[in-house]
């Protein structure tokens, strides 16, 4: 499957045709008239070949942008509204718009509808275009896969039409705007709208003008868009549109018929899955039931036979389970009983030279120490340390006693052997 991203721009076309399988990437620019677009778009099919599917990225030059003042109203809603009496809100007369708006505030993007029209036709000869955006949307949206996030986008567009300056918050347009003269003046535009940003991403990269702009903003970073995913800046915005599947059709610039067909379309292909998948499901239970049919009634008659023929093996491998299981019952007991002589030889291994036992008793893995010890604190760690004990404790607190004019202490020292693995 590929896919073909297209910024229509004044007076130039800038495609990148994206190949999945096996991964190809094909850039192209080349020059067009807007008012006459077949022979550009034959020229796109040419050098390029045809594809599967189009999505096209507006350049501002060709679009009316406004921040507009609107009730709290869904997107859907805001496009019937704007579309309704376009001449209140766009420097137009008497001619249909197509409106971009999202939910979230009231930046709306427009585009004259006979316009956009004409061009979703010429260029459907190449493929099915799925996606018609704004181009500021379509390059954030790219920007934002190499972490520009947060930043101002320059770009000088071509000829005398001005400069594209597009804010980005959290990878999301706030506001675009078109302002003409040099980038002096752009620059002296955005510090008064909106302050200075410390971060400033130029397209395309030009010595020039980036100085230009460090001169005219103090405090900021002006940098290179880098590539993404091999795409060079100047054809970000083109890329970034190939990458909008599944974007919120009230955000497309699309014209209303194209969006119908475009619904159509989706509705038939979901009537059509459906209606296989109807279909292939009643095959499937069809031959599902006469297969387990036969399929059953040949194991009900070989499980009479086998069960004929197994009756004694049956009976023999009762027994032999109630063995193993009466065994594997002995196992477990065995395992779980402690040789009192390793416990001994334990004990004595970790009793210090100058300990005196004087009571010494067992049930099962617990068992119990009594005597003397110069030390008796110390016996806890000893025994802890050692893996083939647990729970040890003291009974009861230590006493010092005198015998045989040295200082002892007594104590009763409460433990648990692990049984062996």
């Amino acid at each position: 499957m590929s896919w073909l991203g297209v910024e229509v721009g004044a007076r130039t076309l800038r495609a990148v045709r994206v190949r999945r399988a096996p991964r190809r990437v094909d850039v192209l620019e080349l020059p067009w008239d807007p008012d006459a677009p077949t022979e550009a778009v034959a020229e796109l099919r040419a050098r390029l070949g045809p594809v599967a599917h189009l999505a096209l990225a507006v350049e501002t030059s060709g679009l009316f942008v406004k921040r507009v003042d609107l009730p709290p109203v869904s997107a859907s809603e805001k496009r019937r509204m704007l579309a309704l009496e376009p001449e209140r809100y766009f420097p137009i007369r008497a001619r249909d718009v197509v409106v971009a708006a999202r939910d979230a505030d009231n930046l709306v993007f427009a585009i004259d509808e006979s316009r956009v029209e004409q061009w979703v036709e010429a260029f459907e000869t190449l493929g099915r275009v799925e996606i018609v955006e704004p181009s500021p949307v379509a390059l954030a949206r790219a920007a934002a896969r190499v972490g520009l996030m947060n930043a101002v986008v320059v770009r000088p567009l071509e000829g005398e039409r001005g400069t594209e300056v597009t804010e980005v918050a959290e990878g999301r347009v706030i506001a675009a705007r078109r302002i003409f003269g040099d980038l002096a003046a752009a620059a002296a535009a955005v510090r008064e709208a909106n302050g200075e940003r410390p971060r400033i991403a130029l397209v395309p990269w030009d010595e020039r003008h980036a100085s230009a702009l460090r001169d005219a903003l103090s405090n900021v970073t002006v940098e290179r868009l880098p590539a993404v995913d091999g795409v060079a800046a100047p054809y970000l915005a083109a890329y970034g549109a190939t990458l909008g599947r599944g974007s919120d059709r009230a955000a497309s610039l699309a014209p209303r018929r194209h969006e119908r067909r475009h619904a159509g379309r989706r509705r038939r292909q979901v009537l059509v899955a459906a209606g296989a998948c109807a279909v292939a499901l009643g095959f499937l239970t069809g031959a599902l039931d006469r297969s387990r049919e036969r399929a059953l009634d040949s194991l009900d008659a070989q499980i009479a036979e086998l069960r004929t023929r197994a009756a004694p093996l049956l009976a023999l491998q009762r027994e032999a389970e109630a063995l193993s299981e009466e065994a594997r019952a002995l196992r477990d007991i065995e395992r779980g009983r402690a040789n009192p002589l390793a416990v001994l030889l334990a004990v004595t291994e970790l009793l210090p030279p100058d300990t005196h036992l004087r009571s010494l008793w067992a049930t099962g893995g617990d068992w119990q120490l009594g005597g003397y010890a110069r030390d008796a604190a110390g016996l806890i760690p000893r025994f802890e340390a050692d893996p083939r004990f647990e729970a040890v404790r003291f009974l009861a607190a230590t006493t010092r006693v005198r015998r045989a004019n040295e200082t002892y202490e007594d104590f009763s020292l409460a433990l648990r052997v692990v049984p062996a693995p």
